[in-house]
């Protein structure tokens, strides 16, 4: 059963980002990322982190960098939460968005310093539009 199981993860990852934008893959993703394996999870976050601009705009995508940014090894989530801050516009967008706020909350979350005072500095600055 466990072998069965892992060709089953292994198919999943070879399109992770396709599934994770569609209406039930997106769930079998967010579900490996929650129950496999450090280096599965850690697969799906590359990918995640490499179509960060695609997942990030669409409500399935958000969902599954949300999960990302939950179940992800710590060292993968907090490089994501940074990505997500260099993206221009993503973590306003993310933030206003009815899939994508859960994402920006856990990004929130892993950020410290500096970089948790400019993702502040910005959402206040978009306050209004929120």
């Amino acid at each position: 059963r466990r072998r069965i199981v892992q060709e089953l993860v292994e198919k999943v990852l070879k399109d992770v980002t396709a599934l994770s934008r569609h209406t039930y893959g997106t769930y079998v993703v967010q579900h490996i990322l929650e129950h496999a394996s450090d280096e599965h999870r850690r697969r799906i976050v590359q990918v995640v982190v490499k179509d960060i601009r695609i997942l990030g705009t669409e409500p399935q995508g958000c969902a599954v960098v949300s999960a990302a940014l939950s179940y992800g090894l710590d060292d993968d989530r907090s490089a994501l939460a940074q990505i997500l801050l260099r993206e221009p516009g993503l973590l306003v967008f993310l933030a206003s968005s009815r899939h994508g706020h859960v994402a920006a909350l856990r990004m929130l979350d892993l950020l410290v310093g500096k970089e948790l005072e400019d993702a502040r500095n910005r959402l206040q600055a978009e306050a209004e539009s929120l």
